[in-house]
């Protein structure tokens, strides 16, 4: 009984090593650097992962910090419900959501400054009058018993000032520039 049970614990070790994380929830903040850096400690603790990139970064010395932050639960969560793909909109008045090819896409949750919120986390917030107005959005829903989750989120380096608009997901990583 002892080698079953050694045996048992050693296979579910296994199994939980090779389970794989998938986003469930993503989130932006905005706002002034001390705004920012508060919020990124709050959310952090409530189980947050902020990747630690300045989506504004590039777009001058006015524009808003711009974080992306996110939470993922590993395949085997029978609670989680996966984001399967994103979009990026430059609506002037973004909807909470709207239909795209039979799949619901809700805009992302976003906190911030009084500006950025009422702004709905505008992800050009504060880059000047001639910058698009750009709103992230996700989805859970799927296409067909062939869909991808998404995994992972990376980031272009070789953006110059801001978000351009542009569809994300691909492969299951959500790609967005950002400017340097």
């Amino acid at each position: 009984m002892k080698k079953i049970l050694l045996l048992f614990v050693a296979l579910l070790a296994t199994t939980t090593v090779w389970a794989a994380n998938y986003i469930t929830d993503v989130m932006v903040i905005g706002g002034s650097k001390s705004e920012v850096n508060s919020l990124k400690t709050t959310y952090t603790n409530q189980g947050w992962t902020v990747i630690d990139k300045d989506l504004n970064d590039g777009c001058g010395s006015s524009s808003d910090y711009i974080y992306l932050l996110y939470k993922s639960a590993s395949e085997t969560s029978t609670s989680a419900t996966f984001i399967t793909d994103f979009l990026i909109s430059t609506a002037t008045s973004p909807p909470n959501s709207f239909m795209n090819y039979g799949r619901v896409y809700n805009l992302v949750s976003y906190d911030g400054s009084d500006y950025f919120k009422n702004n709905k986390g505008d992800l050009n917030s504060h880059c000047g009058s001639s910058s698009a107005t750009i709103h992230l959005y996700y989805t859970t829903d799927y296409i067909d018993e062939d869909y991808r989750s998404v995994k992972s989120i990376s980031f272009n380096a070789t953006q110059a000032g801001g978000v351009p608009v542009a569809s994300c997901a691909v492969e299951g990583v959500l790609h967005i520039p950002f400017g340097i």
